[in-house]
């Protein structure tokens, strides 16, 4: 197991070494993905091992988050870490939008409540998240704690970085949206 995880991560290296450098690895990863059922080889074992090799090797630590960036948009997100998502909703049919499609992409989140009738959604601290001053807001702690606000642009995002319910084809993708 130690070769293969030696293996792994030396490909995981270069494949992300290249994209930094050339801006996309987009094919070398899909092959690799043909190759490998990553979220059953490697949960929580990307983290482990990117972790081991920063303690014997500190220049690899920059690009520790770009890594598991760049993996997650090709490997179910679940896979990288838990809680890589947070949730800012209230029970609302908005706000179950965003919970159904982190469930239905088996996506870990955390739910943060937001109280709607207390006027929480219009408070500075949510208001720099979403200027609109709106619920579901998610930030996606693996990418730069990037925000995402409105219910279609989270189920967007979450089915591109997760790979699930959004083809990749134009048509496909088209009848879907």
């Amino acid at each position: 197991m130690n070769v293969l995880k030696t293996i792994l991560l030396s490909v995981m290296l270069t494949l992300t070494s290249a994209a930094v450098a050339e801006g996309s690895a987009e094919q070398e990863a899909e092959k690799l993905l043909q190759i490998i059922n990553f979220d059953q080889l490697m949960t929580e074992t990307v983290k482990t091992l990117l972790d081991a090799e920063i303690q014997q090797n500190p220049d690899v630590e920059p690009l520790r988050d770009v890594m598991l960036s760049f993996f997650g948009k090709y490997f179910s997100l679940s896979a990288i870490g838990p809680a890589m998502i947070e949730l800012y909703t209230a029970a609302t049919p908005n706000g179950w939008k965003a919970s159904v499609a982190l469930e239905e992409m088996e996506i870990d989140y955390q739910v943060h409540g937001v109280n709607l009738m207390k006027g929480e959604q219009k408070q500075p601290d949510f208001l720099a998240m979403n200027p609109n001053g709106r619920i579901p807001v998610i930030i996606d702690k693996a990418n730069d704690d990037f925000v995402v606000f409105e219910s279609g642009a989270i189920m967007i995002y979450l089915a591109e970085r997760s790979g699930k319910f959004l083809p990749k084809d134009a048509k496909k993708r088209s009848q879907v949206l």
